[in-house]
């Protein structure tokens, strides 16, 4: 598993209330502690979090372009369908989330957990990975597209018809999580650590990818 830096939080964080209206581009939370703040739909470019604990916030449709997170932690908050494309995840915690339809798309994200979240219908297309881990999440149909997931681990994860196509996928640790009809070509898959389980599976994918047919 990849050796991932857990975020570095203040001990006693101030305790502050957000409000979307409140909120402008440019802005940025430092050593601060967000509870149950109702964010669904918030616009902004650039916001900035460091060092911060964010728990149960709504942020479901919320576009925030070129978001940075430094030292962060989102604790069973809502994005889904969030547009946060471009964003710069460093040390940062996703846990018990629902991430269901976020646009990632281009991001860099850096020594960054996903614990427990729902992902499915997501896009990370052409986003840049390092020193990543997804443990027990959902992510159906989402997208990797052209993403670099050189050395990410999926542990226990559902990623039933994820898009793979053109992803960097050397030394990315698929071993314990379904890859049932992934879409991913054999050259795509160089590289990609599976266990024997998974190689079967893969060996029908690979199959149609030939045009070979099988018959009893």
């Amino acid at each position: 598993m990849p050796s991932v830096h857990d975020p570095r939080l203040e001990p006693d964080p101030e305790s502050i209330s957000l409000v979307a209206a409140d909120v402008r581009d440019e802005d940025r939370f430092s050593d601060v502690r967000v509870d149950r703040a109702a964010l669904a739909g918030l616009v902004a470019e650039r916001l900035e979090f460091r060092r911060s604990f964010l728990a149960g916030v709504d942020l479901q449709e919320s576009v925030l372009g070129r978001l940075e997170l430094t030292d962060a932690v989102f604790e069973k908050c809502d994005a889904s369908n969030g547009k946060w494309s471009e964003s710069a995840l460093v040390r940062a915690r996703f846990v018990d989330c629902r991430l269901i339809g976020i646009d990632l798309g281009g991001a860099s994200i850096q020594h960054v957990t996903f614990e427990r979240c729902a992902i499915e219908l997501s896009s990370f297309r052409l986003a840049s990975f390092k020193s990543a881990v997804f443990n027990e999440c959902t992510m159906r149909d989402t997208e990797f597209s052209g993403a670099d997931l050189r050395g990410v681990r999926f542990s226990q994860c559902d990623l039933k018809r994820v898009q793979m196509s053109g992803a960097k996928l050397k030394g990315a640790d698929l071993r314990g999580s379904s890859i049932d009809d992934i879409r991913v070509s054999p050259a795509d898959l160089g590289g990609a650590i599976v266990d024997p389980i998974q190689m079967t599976g893969l060996a029908w994918t690979i199959g149609r990818h030939f045009g070979i047919i099988v018959r009893e």
